[in-house]
């Protein structure tokens, strides 16, 4: 993922990519799938030896399916407060929310991810919600986001999968891996897949 994800939620990326590391468990291509700039948030080492991701939206987080096909999906969340709190909100995370017209107090944020033990291929799913947001305020300015550092703005096609009505790009900075967007009253559902199947499985199973 690119800079966009830092609009959103680089505090809890952060915690991810930390724990993704040499130390953590998840696969390598789930690693380079949520990678970000702002890397400083160090995880807190949970008694089993294995790193602990953040839960605090755990209502949000139990959107995302434990497993989608064969991936089974690491999850994180955090509300919008910890994430300000947390000395990794930027400039962009703050006219972001601006835009939206909601506080911090307001959002909170998800995460599912993994990768597929036989091909290696990551799979990922972000949900945001922004308490009186509204759908299309959601995906056009998490769209112009996306696009702000790019030469070339994706191109977004519509598409109908798993039974959700979604825009799709491919992102030649990824190694052409597709994005999967919708939005759905105040909560926006990013997935990314290597794939429309595999993208089918897991939007067939979010709300």
């Amino acid at each position: 993922m690119n800079r966009f994800t830092a609009v959103a939620m680089a505090a809890l990326l952060a915690v991810v990519a930390s724990a993704c590391g040499p130390s953590g468990s998840s696969p390598a291509g789930s690693q380079a799938a949520l990678s970000t700039a702002t890397p400083t948030i160090e995880p807190t080492p949970a008694t089993s030896g294995q790193p602990s991701l953040p839960s605090s939206a755990k209502d949000l987080e139990a959107l995302i399916p434990n497993k989608v096909g064969k991936v089974t999906l690491q999850k994180a969340s955090m509300s919008g407060n910890e994430f300000v709190g947390s000395g990794n909100a930027t400039k962009e995370a703050q006219d972001f929310l601006d835009a939206l017209g909601v506080s911090s107090q307001d959002v909170s944020v998800a995460i599912g991810f993994g990768a597929d033990t036989g091909t290696g291929e990551a799979l990922a799913v972000l949900l945001f919600r922004a308490n009186g947001a509204s759908s299309d305020r959601l995906l056009s300015l998490f769209k112009a986001a996306t696009d702000k550092e790019r030469d070339t703005p994706l191109d977004w096609q519509s598409a109908d999968l798993g039974g959700k009505h979604v825009e799709k790009a491919t992102d030649p900075e990824q190694g052409n891996s597709t994005l999967y967007l919708y939005a759905t009253g105040d909560l926006l559902v990013f997935v990314t897949a290597g794939n429309d199947q595999k993208a089918a499985e897991a939007l067939s199973a979010l709300p």
